[in-house]
């Protein structure tokens, strides 16, 4: 139904950070509901869906289950959509929506956590347009969240978990299952900026 909607914005498996951790990761899967502003005409059609997700800040918080790692950022969307209108004229509209999630970071104790996070990695795995209306757009996106660790001695077995299984994860995926342009963060915590 939705085969000539042009999707951008997933992250290409060779943008993935080559010493991911597969012990300490977070998939998730949002479902958004999108309004189009009253301003703008209604929908047609949709064309294009971009979608860029970005890491602001996080911090490690200390649990009844052991450390966390709580990340906070935006999911920032765009789509271009021919009008319902006698022109048929292009529109877009832009959304930026707030997010939070987690990562629990087992076997490790609260004070091992303070000083290993090196950077945090999002990769935007797919982008999925489940219905639209005249201005409400259904969309999904599907993300994997992959911190980085400064020193692995805390977790030798993980380690040679990694080591021993290179690729193993992403691999695994079926390069079809991909679309777009690749868009990436990384959030480094040591200079306290993005790197694109």
């Amino acid at each position: 139904m939705f085969d000539n909607i042009s999707i951008t914005g997933i992250t290409s498996l060779d943008k993935y950070p080559n010493s991911k951790c597969e012990k300490y990761y977070k998939q998730c899967l949002d479902d958004i509901m999108l309004c189009i502003p009253s301003e703008k005409p209604e929908i047609e059609c949709i064309n294009e869906v971009n979608a860029k997700i970005c890491i602001e800040d996080y911090t490690v918080l200390n649990t009844i289950l052991g450390p966390k790692l709580f990340i906070t950022g935006k999911k920032n969307i765009k789509i271009i959509y021919t009008a319902d209108n006698c022109q048929q004229s292009l529109h877009s509209a832009h959304w930026s929506i707030p997010f939070c999630e987690f990562v629990l970071l087992k076997d490790l104790s609260y004070e091992e956590c303070k000083d290993i996070i090196e950077s945090i990695f999002i990769g935007l795995e797919n982008i999925c347009v489940r219905h639209f209306e005249k201005n409400i757009i259904d969309i999904s996106l599907l993300f994997i969240i992959c911190p980085k660790l400064y020193n692995f001695s805390y977790c030798q077995e993980c380690k040679n978990y990694c080591n021993n299984n290179l690729n193993k994860y992403y691999h695994d995926i079926e390069d079809k299952a991909y679309r777009g342009n690749a868009n990436h963060d990384f959030y480094d915590s040591k200079w306290n900026k993005y790197h694109k």
